[in-house]
């Protein structure tokens, strides 16, 4: 298998932009499929339309996470701002998919405050453990 190699460069937002652009088409694959996901599906009541109860669960991922992570982490939001846009998607979808990926994947994250590193500055550290259909 063939691995693609990209140099991205610019501010947070157009570093996520190109990567987005760039992996658009995976993006986008990757939401269809999470979106009929045995388990997005098993957790839909039942008389709930499909297109409903994933534009509550979106709203619900939106609600969850969007204030921290543009008031804490403005760079990393601006990064993500960029890839929705990139991608032409939204912040929203891709959201969920922070939020998904949260409850279903045994990651790990370790992090540092400034007083116990050499830079003096917080170190935040995160393996990703996705699922195997997020693999491409």
């Amino acid at each position: 298998m063939s691995t693609k190699s990209f140099i991205f460069s610019g501010s947070d937002y157009e570093i996520g932009f190109q990567q987005g652009q760039s992996n658009r088409e995976a993006i986008q694959k990757a939401l269809e499929v999470i979106f009929n996901l045995d388990l997005v599906k098993q957790s839909k009541p039942k008389l709930l339309p499909k297109s409903l109860f994933v534009m509550l669960a979106k709203r619900r991922a939106d609600n969850m996470l969007r204030n921290d992570l543009f008031s804490l982490y403005p760079k990393q939001a601006e990064r993500i701002r960029g890839i929705a846009d990139g991608a032409t998607t939204d912040v929203t979808s891709l959201l969920f998919v922070q939020m998904l990926e949260m409850v279903l994947c045994s990651c790990t994250s370790i992090g540092f405050l400034p007083k116990e590193t050499s830079t003096g500055e917080t170190v935040l550290a995160k393996n990703f453990d996705y699922l195997n259909f997020s693999e491409p």
